[in-house]
């Protein structure tokens, strides 16, 4: 039951928008597929520690009640739109405020895990707390 759990989180996107994503991000579908898997499990930790702060949950609750679907690659391709711009800013805040001043190391331990670029690790982190925050 874990392993289908995390199979879920970690897969948030059907596979040929994995692909369509991967081409976006240049990167392989193997390494944004591995990408989504460690970044779940990062993100689904730093819940872990803030689960015991009413305020910092609510705050949580806020922004995955807007969060939209992204199901296929023109949503992936619209998600910096200015009509999606406080969503992406409330996530972007959301992923600073779990790991604090460590979000540069965080990002760089996932970065080495997945062989990931800088900027594509920070898209998939962000996709993954996207689709975690979602199922709240």
């Amino acid at each position: 039951m874990p392993d289908a759990l995390l199979t879920s989180l970690s897969s948030p996107l059907p596979l040929s928008t994995l692909k369509d994503v991967a081409l976006h991000l240049s990167a392989s579908p193997p390494a944004v597929s591995r990408g989504f898997e460690v970044a779940t499990v990062t993100v689904l930790n730093a819940l872990a520690h803030i689960a015991d702060d009413g305020l910092a949950m609510r705050r949580v609750i806020e922004i995955a009640s807007q969060m939209p679907a992204i199901e296929s690659a023109s949503a992936f391709n619209g998600i910096h739109t200015p009509q999606n711009a406080s969503c992406v800013a409330s996530v972007q805040l959301f992923v600073a405020s779990m790991f604090g001043d460590k979000q540069g190391a965080v990002l760089d331990s996932i970065r080495r895990e997945t062989g990931l670029q800088a900027a594509a690790t920070a898209t998939v982190v962000w996709l993954s707390a996207q689709s975690v925050l979602r199922l709240l």
